[in-house]
């Protein structure tokens, strides 16, 4: 992955993601730093301007508290990605759910599909 060009007062959206699954979070962080290998970034909605260091290449922010920090250029990166997230979570108990009515000849049908696209 390559690094992303930022700038000085750009906006990034940040999400945290801890030990549980967590649900859908942005806020926006201002950047004020830019170096070779990393960014540094505070959340635009407080007066408290305590930075976060980001990764440029992962856009991540390892906090050391047991959660972690995500940045995304654009709002709209980030809930493209919980859209996704939410179809394959979606599909996958469907078809579950499909799963446990099928009779052997559809389910041995199914397994030769999954091993022939593996």
């Amino acid at each position: 992955m390559a690094k992303v060009h930022l700038e000085e007062g750009q906006i990034v959206y940040v999400t945290e993601t801890g030990f549980y699954e967590s649900k859908p979070n942005l806020t926006e962080y201002r950047v004020t730093r830019v170096n070779g290998s990393s960014f540094y970034a505070y959340r635009a909605d407080l007066e408290s301007k305590h930075e976060s260091r980001f990764d440029r290449k992962t856009m991540i922010c390892k906090t050391g508290y047991g959660y972690t920090k995500t940045a995304f250029l654009t709002a709209q990166e980030y809930w493209d990605l919980v859209a996704l997230r939410n179809e394959a979570k979606e599909l996958r108990a469907n078809i579950q759910e499909a799963v446990k009515i099928m009779d052997l000849k559809t389910l041995r049908k199914i397994n030769e599909l999954i091993e022939t696209s593996a």
